[in-house]
C-alpha cells in the first residue's frame, strides 16, 4: 500500500460548545492526518464564527441543515485522503488514534477491508464504553453498540471482525466508499439523520467488505439519542431503523425471524403511541 492519508469529516449542527474541544483533538495527532473538512448545516449559535476563524481546517457553509446523511456526501466531494474518517462535533480522539490504526490497515491490506471502528470510551476519566462496533439484534430489529454502557476490559486487545463501524467514529476506505456509490451518493439522503451508519455498514457487508475493530485506537463520545422531547426526531430515528431492514434485509431471513421480531415491533409502536402524542403525526410525515 501507498502512503496511508486520512482525511477527517466533521459535520456540525449548533456545536458550539463541543467542535473546538473536538478539532484539538484532532491538532494533537501524533499520526497527522492530510485535511480535516468541517461542514456547518446552518447552525444558528457561534458554531459558524469558530469555524471560519480556524485556519487548520476546510470549512464548508451550508445555508440550511441539508441532514447529517446529505451534509457528508458534500463533504466527501473536497475529500483527498485514501481513508475517511467520519467524527461527531462531540467526539475526542486519543492523541495517537490514527498512529494506532495505521499499521492495522497495512497489515490487512491484501484482504477486502472496507472500514475500521476504534475503541469509543463515553469520556477521558470513565473506562465505560460507548461503542465497539455495530451489531444487529435481529430478533427485535434492532442495531446496537458492542459493549455499551459496560466497563471496558483492558485485556480486550484483540483486534476483531465486527458488523460495522458506529458513525461517530468511522474510518472507511475510500476504495471502500465509491464501490458503495448509488447515483453518485454514498449515503442515502433520504435518511436525513440516524442509522445512516448502519445502512451504509450493511451494504459494504452485502458487496463482500468487512469492517475492523481496533481497540488500540480510542476515541471518546457519549452518545446522545435524539430526545424524548422532540417527537419528529424520534419518528425519524424510527423509520430510518424499519427503512434499514427494509432495504438491506433477505425476505428468506427475516421470514427466519420474524414470529419473533414482528410482535416485539408491534408492542413498541403501540407503547410510543401512547407516550408520545403527535408520535404517529410525525411519523407520517418524516
Amino acid at each position: 500500500m501507498n502512503q496511508i492519508s486520512f482525511s477527517i469529516i466533521i459535520v456540525t449542527f449548533n456545536s458550539g460548545s463541543t467542535i473546538q474541544p473536538c478539532l484539538s483533538s484532532i491538532a494533537r495527532q501524533t499520526y497527522k492526518p492530510i485535511q480535516t473538512i468541517v461542514l456547518d448545516n446552518a447552525s444558528s449559535d457561534p458554531t459558524p464564527r469558530l469555524l471560519a476563524e480556524d485556519k487548520n481546517i476546510t470549512f464548508i457553509q451550508n445555508p440550511q441543515n441539508s441532514g447529517f446523511a446529505k451534509a457528508n456526501n458534500i463533504a466527501l466531494e473536497h475529500t483527498e485522503g485514501n481513508f475517511i474518517l467520519f467524527l461527531n462535533p462531540d467526539a475526542q480522539l486519543k492523541n495517537d488514534f490514527l498512529e494506532n490504526l495505521t499499521p492495522v490497515i497495512r497489515q490487512y491490506d491484501n484482504q477486502k477491508i472496507g472500514s475500521y471502528c476504534g475503541k469509543i470510551l463515553q469520556d477521558k476519566n470513565s473506562n465505560i464504553v460507548d461503542s465497539k462496533g455495530i451489531h444487529l439484534e435481529n430478533w427485535r430489529l434492532l442495531p446496537m453498540d458492542i459493549d455499551e454502557g459496560r466497563k471496558d476490559n483492558p485485556k480486550d486487545n484483540t483486534v476483531k471482525s465486527v458488523f460495522g463501524a458506529p458513525g461517530a467514529c468511522a474510518i472507511y476506505k475510500k476504495e471502500c466508499l465509491k464501490d458503495l456509490e448509488l447515483g453518485g451518493k454514498v449515503f442515502k439522503e433520504d435518511f436525513f439523520a440516524f442509522y445512516e451508519d448502519v445502512d451504509l455498514a450493511w451494504r459494504a457487508q452485502k458487496r463482500g467488505w468487512r469492517t475492523l475493530y481496533v481497540p488500540g485506537a480510542v476515541c471518546y463520545h457519549k452518545k446522545k439519542g435524539p430526545g424524548e422531547k422532540n417527537i419528529p426526531l424520534l419518528a425519524r430515528a424510527y423509520k430510518n431503523r424499519l427503512l434499514v431492514y427494509k432495504n438491506n434485509e433477505s425476505f428468506w431471513k427475516f421470514l427466519f425471524y420474524s414470529p419473533v421480531a414482528v410482535p416485539w415491533e408491534t408492542v413498541r409502536i403501540i407503547k410510543r403511541l401512547f407516550r408520545y402524542p403527535g408520535f404517529l403525526k410525525a411519523l407520517i410525515h418524516s
